[in-house]
């Protein structure tokens, strides 16, 4: 059997390498997606397995190169503004239009469930936390009141008379959710079924995680109102019960189900990977893969290192520069106000160091309340801002930038940097901060701060 074909799926996924980066470290640290090398090997295997020897010979689709070309042409698009997400997204669809602008059609169409699968791997999902969230707090407080605990609903807080839980991400049950739809994936793909029998087990299984883990979350703030939060699941760890409790529901699920579904036979070898020419998948990879990742570096350039950072200058507020490539620091007075001067560069090229524009990630740790004040230098992109933890009280400014251009939002951000690396330009994103303490009047600090932006 040649490996033409699980060689043409698995490069075709993993080769985008600005995206693959960004969907490893995604397997890595996120705990519901750990599963994705798995699943591509799983493919890789089932593609080998099921797809190969005899039959018609599968020929190169002039279709499927069109196809390939607007779905590699978009992949870089998304991958200049850095949009990690929906780039990762549209790695099974090309996928897909490999296979078929290698092997045409009739290929495609056998392979479109089993790329479908790869969907499960990418961190889309996550968008629909908050949704899961919400649903969760609801029905388990249903189930809680239906014991007879009285309880109060506030959004994703449950309050009890024993204290309050937080319906947070990890109770989404994402985790569970995605672990669902990847086993019953598998197992379809496994046991051949109909599309009909697929749809019964993933909705099935999909049901079945819902329901375990509102019934964990049930169980948690019953222990926790019944023990006043004394309880190890609800003062300790209680991932366990989850899993556990996904467990006992899941594969009884499972038992039932391989009675109502019907396994089948191997099909006729139809079109497969012996039919594959060795220069039609070298075509389509160069066309799909190889050729939009070669134009992505031409265009955003190769990662660099971080260089110097600056050093906190240990005296009141001072700002955070996650993800920074370099800052500088700088202290000037001006009239009465100590003015600090912050700079942090950020290289949208590396993974992490995005500029994420509008966002509060360099306010420092501690209790700080932001209040937006205004700035007379809004027309060049500066945002006004005072500062207030206790009895201390900064005024600040800001200003966010990609290349030349001020940004206000993450769309903002994205679309000037797409616009930059179009012109050739490479650009870089750039934080501004000027900060300075009220130590008396805020309004001539205010003004200071004003003179500074004008500079």
């Amino acid at each position: 059997m040649s490996l033409l074909l699980p060689l043409l799926v698995v490069a075709a996924f993993l080769g985008h390498w600005p995206t693959s980066q960004s969907l490893f470290h995604v397997w890595s640290t996120h705990a519901a997606y750990g599963h994705g090398p798995v699943v591509v090997a799983f493919l890789a295997w089932w593609f080998w397995r099921e797809v190969p020897a005899g039959g018609a010979a599968a020929r190169p689709s002039v279709a499927g190169m069109a196809m390939l070309g607007v779905a590699a042409a978009t992949w870089l698009l998304l991958q200049l503004a850095e949009f990690q997400a929906p780039a990762q997204a549209l790695l099974p669809p090309i996928v897909l239009a490999s296979l078929w602008a290698a092997g045409g059609w009739q290929l495609a169409r056998r392979a479109l469930l089993p790329v479908a699968l790869l969907f499960v791997t990418v961190s889309a999902w996550s968008l629909l936390v908050p949704l899961l969230q919400s649903v969760t707090a609801h029905m388990s407080s249903l189930m809680v009141r239906a014991t007879g605990v009285k309880l109060v609903l506030e959004g994703t807080l449950v309050h009890v008379s024993a204290g309050t839980f937080a319906v947070a991400e990890g109770c989404s049950g994402l985790n569970f959710l995605v672990a669902s739809i990847t086993l019953a994936g598998c197992l379809a793909l496994w046991w051949r079924l109909t599309f009909g029998d697929l749809l019964r087990l993933v909705g099935g299984a999909v049901a079945t995680a819902l329901v375990a883990n509102w019934v964990r979350v049930a169980v948690l703030i019953w222990l926790g109102d019944a023990t006043q939060m004394q309880h190890p699941w609800v003062a300790n760890e209680h991932y366990s019960l989850g899993w556990l409790l996904f467990a006992g529901c899941f594969f009884p699920f499972l038992w039932f189900m391989s009675s109502r579904v019907t396994p089948r036979a191997a099909p006729a070898r139809e079109a497969g990977d012996a039919g594959l020419q060795p220069l039609a998948v070298g075509g389509a990879l160069l066309l799909g893969t190889v050729a939009p990742v070669a134009l992505y570096y031409a265009l955003a350039g190769l990662p660099q290192g971080a260089t110097a950072q600056c050093e906190s200058t240990g005296i009141g507020w001072y700002p955070a520069s996650e993800g920074a490539d370099r800052s500088t620091c700088a202290v000037e007075v001006l009239g009465t106000a100590s003015v600090r001067r912050h700079t942090a560069w950020f290289a949208p090229e590396r993974l992490g160091h995005e500029l994420e524009p509008g966002q509060r990630r360099w306010v420092p740790e501690g209790a700080w309340v932001l209040t937006p004040s205004g700035s007379a230098g809004e027309s060049a992109g500066w945002r006004g801002f005072e500062a207030r933890q206790g009895m201390e009280v900064w005024q600040l400014r800001i200003r966010e930038s990609v290349g030349d251009v001020p940004v206000r939002g993450t769309l903002d951000g994205k679309r000037a940097l797409l616009l930059g690396r179009l012109a050739g330009h490479r650009p870089h994103s750039r934080r501004e901060l000027l900060a300075a303490p009220c130590l008396a009047d805020c309004a001539a600090v205010s003004a200071a701060l004003d003179q500074a932006v004008a500079r």
